[in-house]
């Protein structure tokens, strides 16, 4: 039993040496990650074009907007309800848009 614990040690040595001396990777090729890498790019740049589709499709207002409350994208939708164009809209304050008796419920948000 004893000899397993010697025989687990000096082969634990072995491979942190080899490891350490760059013979024994535990990496994937630069290539294969490289190729990864452009896949997943590939993958997230096709998920976001179909979320800004489906957001443009629906019919509800849909809108971002910062911490400040300055709104960054307005759907086509919001656009018609609204009646702003996105040009005209990004920059302005959603406290812009609320109507005065709703005003004290954007605090609350």
């Amino acid at each position: 039993m004893e000899s397993l614990g010697i025989l687990g040690l000096g082969l634990g040595t072995v491979v942190l040496l080899l490891a350490s001396r760059g013979i024994l990777s535990f990496r994937p090729p630069a290539g294969k990650l490289k190729s990864r890498i452009l896949r997943w790019s590939k993958l997230e740049r096709a998920l976001k074009e179909r979320q800004r589709e489906l957001l443009e499709d629906i019919n509800e207002i849909v809108y971002t907007h910062d911490l400040a409350g300055n709104l960054t994208s307005l759907n086509r939708a919001g656009q018609q309800i609204i009646g702003y164009r996105q040009d005209e809209i990004l920059g302005l304050n959603i406290a812009q848009l609320v109507t005065p008796q709703h005003q004290e419920r954007l605090g609350k948000l």
